[in-house]
């Protein structure tokens, strides 16, 4: 859940779940850190509290509100070139491998981020295999669809070009480009 709230005369985003998924708001604050410290023109905030209730049972995360831009042309513009240095960033500070320091989520999920020497084989291993296993387990996909899984595998290399590793923002939606 996610609410605007006035805080110290700011307005600010607070965003709360259950206490069992406080690492979830830990993880964030320092994937927004890692952002922030490489944001060039992007505005990305600055996480100004996490923590857990007095009951123990909601944690939260405190930042402040980024007003929403008037989009256009020119901020089309500037959005892509800040987003292409932030992905450049890892090549900047000689990143040779593709992952992160620390794990992280995809919505509720936990997501593995341990080093890969290539953008093909951390795609597949550790974004595609672990959400087709847990459709496979949720019987919402055929555990034939990992021998399908292993024939695009085959193919990667052909499908995605030798890359640096590239800082990303994970969750870049809408709602996340203002």
């Amino acid at each position: 859940d996610a609410a605007i709230v006035q805080w110290r005369g700011h307005q600010m985003v607070l965003k709360w779940n259950s206490a069992v998924l406080y690492d979830m708001f830990e993880v964030e604050q320092r994937g927004l850190e890692l952002l922030h410290a490489h944001r060039g023109v992007l505005e990305v905030p600055q996480v100004e509290a996490t923590g857990v209730d007095n009951s123990g049972n909601v944690s939260w995360i405190l930042m402040p509100s980024i007003p929403t831009g008037g989009g256009g042309k020119k901020a089309q513009e500037t959005f892509g070139h800040g987003l292409a240095e932030l992905h450049r960033a890892g090549e900047r500070e000689g990143v040779t491998e593709f992952g992160l320091d620390h794990n992280n989520y995809i919505g509720r999920l936990p997501q593995d981020n341990a080093p890969a020497s290539g953008w093909p084989e951390f795609f597949i291993e550790r974004r595609i295999r672990p959400q087709l296993e847990a459709a496979v387990k949720a019987g919402l996909m055929p555990r034939s669809s990992f021998s399908q899984l292993d024939a695009i595998t085959r193919k990667c290399p052909e499908l995605f070009p030798a890359e640096p590793p590239a800082l990303l923002h994970g969750d870049l939606w809408g709602g996340n480009y203002l």
